[in-house]
């Protein structure tokens, strides 16, 4: 079987890590507290999934290089670590996430525009119901308890006691887009506004580079 024809499981993997805090929002608002060792096992198993796929189709010469750099960066961690006693688990769990699906990409020779299509239009579609009824999108999250869960945030590291929302969705002052509106930052699945920003520059990037195709010309980006 060819590469290409084996995507779905990759994208399964995709599927699962953009929308997995989301899920667990939702759990964690409706009578599941969910602490900090369920995110880290969700991580954890949509990270060896992920690899699990990549050596089930056989390491090629860029994914071994992709894993040296990687074995590199750890090396330094802790050599840095012995130097300063200051070993900074986040940065190589943040760095893990971004080589591991480096080479769950790599993996398949399918081209992604498509899977990136399906998944922006998801996350769109979720983000305009967030914008068009807010209250009802909030209260079945409960984005500021999950994160005071799961992150170890506390009360008094939200200013706006009056929002349920992450710390930065809303604003002190009055927005810099469509100011006219009361509009908090949309955040959709990712429940943050700034991992939605990063979301919209990667997935613009991919759907400009492959717009020709997509199943529906022009692509329709939101922001």
């Amino acid at each position: 079987m060819k590469r290409s024809a084996e995507l779905p499981g990759a994208a399964l993997v995709v599927w699962g890590a953009l929308f997995f805090n989301w899920v667990l929002a939702f759990i964690n608002a409706h009578g599941i507290n969910i602490s900090p060792s369920y995110v880290a096992l969700c991580e954890i198993l949509l990270m060896a999934s992920a690899m699990a796929w990549v050596l089930k189709q056989g390491l090629v010469r860029d994914q071994v290089f992709v894993l040296l750099v990687y074995v590199g960066c750890f090396v330094f961690t802790l050599l840095r670590f012995a130097y300063a006693e200051a070993f900074d688990l986040k940065s190589m769990r943040d760095l893990a996430i971004i080589f591991v699906f480096i080479c769950l990409g790599l993996s398949s020779r399918a081209q992604p525009y498509k899977l990136v299509y399906y998944v922006t239009l998801a996350i769109a579609a979720i983000g305009i119901v967030e914008i068009l009824f807010p209250d009802i999108y909030y209260g079945l999250l409960n984005i500021k308890q999950y994160y005071i869960n799961s992150r170890g945030f506390t009360e008094a590291d939200f200013w706006n006691t009056n929002s349920d929302l992450f710390v930065s969705g809303t604003r002190p002052g009055e927005r810099f887009f469509l100011a006219f509106t009361n509009w908090p930052r949309a955040s959709s699945v990712f429940l943050e506004p700034v991992s939605l920003g990063n979301f919209i520059i990667v997935s613009l990037t991919v759907l400009l580079a492959g717009w020709k195709k997509l199943p529906l010309v022009p692509v329709v980006i939101w922001a």
